[in-house]
């Protein structure tokens, strides 16, 4: 007998161990449906481009069937996906659809509307379908991922086989987390996407989530893994700097194509961010001991990692504004400097306290702020009146 194909798209969100983790008249009948008929197909085009596969191809297919389903995050009709089969449930044919884009042929994914391993012809790695044992492999970029929603080891209490509810792509894996690309997948918090409908989004999901059945891995062709070893440096541009002026931190390394940045305020971490840039501007409003070091990737979404050394200064307690050279006073020093500086010497000055009437500009307008105020006239300096 053949096959339906199963109702996909009933996903969730789930957290490590548990479910969740984290939209004047008509001249004519027969002109009014011209425009009609017009507007209609406008929309059509237009939404048909805004989706378009956009990405070239690299020939690494692992790469490039990732780059290809980041092109369509948001499209939600299902029926371009199936292959002529309509707006059927279409999690797996988004999957082999983003190949053939990608230039990967059958006999690596094959054309199949359902959510297994077999089906579309790809190794299998996960829990068994009596779920006696725990999944024992950490999935690649570019791996597939299958959802076992109930459970029970079964495509919606299916007694046919061991059938999955729901496939998508893996996008990356990072701090215990692995990020998906899905089609015909509904929204949940921390998911792209509109609020409401079934389209293509991001997910993320807890590497021992109880609702992931495992992963499949198409023998891919044209796999470029870097041989040279990677590497990370860090350097700290000042070895302090006042509250609300920019440390500038330079990220380098070798064979290392993005960062995790991690910064530490008196020993307890107050930013974690991706950092695709090699230079980074700290600006922090408190005082206190500054520390930092990043983590460096071969490329986003490369496991291969390096961590860099650590660099550290001190956020030194805002001066007034006006106190040019930074000797905690406000006086004839300070008009002396701000002159030379606007005249293009080269001397040094506390830049976040160069612009005195605080209009955004460095300029002569802060110079003569400065002489008015040193010279005792009621006038604002920046963020008050002195």
């Amino acid at each position: 007998m053949k096959r339906k194909n199963p109702p996909y798209g009933n996903q969730q969100i789930h957290s490590k161990k548990g479910r969740f983790l984290f939209g004047k008249k008509a001249v004519s009948v027969v002109f009014a449906s011209v425009i009609a008929f017009c507007a209609v197909c406008s929309f059509s085009v237009t939404a048909r481009a805004e989706y378009e596969n956009t990405y070239v191809n690299t020939g690494n297919q692992r790469e490039d069937i990732i780059g290809v389903a980041l092109t369509q995050l948001g499209s939600g009709d299902g029926s371009k996906y199936t292959f002529g089969r309509g707006n059927v449930s279409w999690c797996a044919y988004f999957v082999v659809w983003c190949a053939r884009q990608a230039g990967i042929d059958s006999s690596i994914i094959a054309l199949n509307g359902y959510a297994t391993a077999d089906d579309l012809g790809v190794e299998y790695r996960g829990r068994p379908a009596d779920r006696s044992s725990e999944i024992d492999y950490t999935p690649q970029r570019g791996d597939l991922i299958f959802f076992d929603w109930e459970s029970n080891g079964f495509c919606y209490k299916s007694p046919a086989s061991f059938y999955g509810d729901h496939v998508g792509i893996v996008e990356y894996v990072s701090d215990g987390y692995v990020h998906t690309i899905e089609g015909n997948s509904s929204y949940r918090e921390g998911s792209t996407g509109p609020e409401t409908g079934l389209c293509v989004r991001k997910r993320v999901y807890a590497l021992d989530c109880v609702d992931i059945k495992g992963y499949g891995i198409p023998a891919y062709q044209g796999e470029d893994i870097p041989t040279e070893e990677t590497t990370a440096e860090i350097a700290a541009a000042y070895a302090s700097v006042y509250c609300n002026e920019a440390q500038v931190l330079t990220l380098s390394g070798n064979n290392c194509g993005t960062y995790i940045l991690r910064i530490y305020k008196d020993g307890v971490l107050a930013i974690a961010e991706t950092v695709a840039q090699n230079t980074y501007y700290a600006v922090f409003s408190e005082p206190g001991e500054y520390s930092a070091y990043c983590t460096a990737y071969r490329s986003p979404t490369d496991q291969v990692t390096a961590d860099s050394n650590w660099v550290t200064w001190e956020v030194k307690t805002a001066l007034a504004p006006g106190d040019i050279n930074g000797d905690n006073t406000v006086n004839n020093k300070d008009l002396t400097r701000l002159m030379k500086y606007l005249s293009g010497e080269n001397v040094e000055v506390i830049a976040a306290l160069l612009d005195v009437n605080g209009d955004g500009s460095v300029n002569n307008k802060d110079l003569t702020r400065l002489m008015k105020y040193l010279a005792g006239e009621n006038v604002w300096i920046s963020e008050g009146r002195i």
